[in-house]
């Protein structure tokens, strides 16, 4: 099956008696620009657990990864979110939006005639 966009994969490794995941996340750094960064984690003990295992741990890990990335407050502020996403799309929208509909209102004559 494939994976969906935003779905990581993982790297399943072991090194010396411990199972590894590394993944890449983003982070903001302290200048406020968004990186990504890789991540080393500790699964289990490569004694106690087979590869397979190590991978279902490993996917379950990578679920709650995922899952905070697709959320949209992860590395934007509000501010921000008006600024760049919401005036620039919502705001033109709506303006649009009225402009249509006063136009529309001016070529009808009376709302009696009106059909729904």
């Amino acid at each position: 099956m494939a994976r969906r966009r935003g779905q990581q994969r993982g790297y399943v490794h072991q090194q010396g008696s411990m199972w590894y995941v590394a993944y890449r996340e983003d982070a903001v750094d302290s200048e406020g620009q968004i990186i990504r960064v890789r991540r080393n984690v500790r699964i289990a003990n490569a004694k106690e657990v087979s590869k397979r295992e190590a991978q279902r741990i490993a996917r379950e890990i990578l679920s709650r990864v995922d899952e905070q990335a697709m959320r949209p407050d992860s590395l934007t502020t509000l501010g921000d979110f008006i600024a760049n996403r919401f005036q620039p799309d919502v705001v033109w929208a709506l303006k649009h939006w009225e402009e249509t509909l006063s136009i529309h209102s001016r070529q009808t004559h009376h709302p009696g005639t009106w059909r729904f």
